[in-house]
C-alpha cells in the first residue's frame, strides 16, 4: 500500500485556512486540464456549466456599458459512486457546488426539522478542512483524455479548389 507523507495529509494544523475554495482546486488542476471526478453523493448530482468559450463582452456605441453575452448553459449529471472525466473549468463548478450539497445535506440530516422561530443553521461553507477533504474525496486526479473517431465520418477528398495536405519533408 502507498504511503501517505505527512505534508500530503489534511489536519486541522496544516491547512491554510486563508485560501479560498477556487484556489484550492487551481493548487491540484488548471482550467484546461482533463480531470476525473466522482459523485460520493447516495443521489444524482446535477449541475450547470457554461464554457468561457460561450460567453462574449460587448461595449455599447457609447463605450458607457460593457453586456455579457451567453449561450445556453450545458447541463450535467453524475449518478452515486460514477465518475467522469471533465475539463477543469467545468470541475471547479462541479465540486464547489457538490461541496455545498454534501455539507448542508450533512447538517440538515444531524439537525433535525427545522422548524418556525429555530435560530438560523450554519452549514460552515469556510470550514479550511471539509474544504480540503471533500475537494479530495471528489477529484481523483488528472487524466489524458484518447479521442477516438470513425474513420467513415472523414472526408479523404479536398474541397474543391484546395489541393491535398501533403507530409512534411516530402517533394509533391
Amino acid at each position: 500500500m502507498p504511503r501517505i507523507s505527512p505534508q500530503e495529509q489534511h489536519s486541522a494544523q496544516n491547512v491554510d485556512v486563508k485560501k479560498m475554495f477556487r484556489e484550492r482546486m487551481i493548487d491540484r488542476f488548471g482550467a484546461s486540464d482533463f480531470v476525473r471526478v466522482i459523485n460520493p453523493d447516495t443521489e444524482p448530482f446535477t449541475w450547470s456549466y457554461l464554457p468561457s468559450k460561450d460567453e462574449s463582452l460587448e461595449m455599447s456605441n457609447d463605450g458607457m456599458h460593457r453586456f455579457a453575452i451567453r449561450n445556453e448553459a450545458e447541463f450535467y449529471q453524475l449518478n452515486p459512486g460514477e465518475s467522469e472525466v471533465i475539463v477543469g473549468e467545468n470541475a471547479y463548478i462541479m465540486i464547489e457546488a457538490l461541496f455545498k450539497k454534501l455539507v448542508a445535506k450533512k447538517v440538515v440530516d444531524k439537525g433535525g426539522e427545522f422548524k418556525p422561530g429555530m435560530a438560523a443553521r450554519n452549514f460552515n461553507f469556510s470550514d479550511a478542512l471539509a474544504q480540503e477533504q471533500l475537494i479530495d474525496e471528489i477529484y481523483l486526479g488528472k487524466e489524458t483524455p484518447t479521442f477516438t473517431f470513425n474513420k467513415e465520418d472523414v472526408n479523404d477528398t479536398p474541397a474543391k479548389g484546395t489541393s491535398p495536405a501533403r507530409p512534411s519533408g516530402k517533394a509533391a
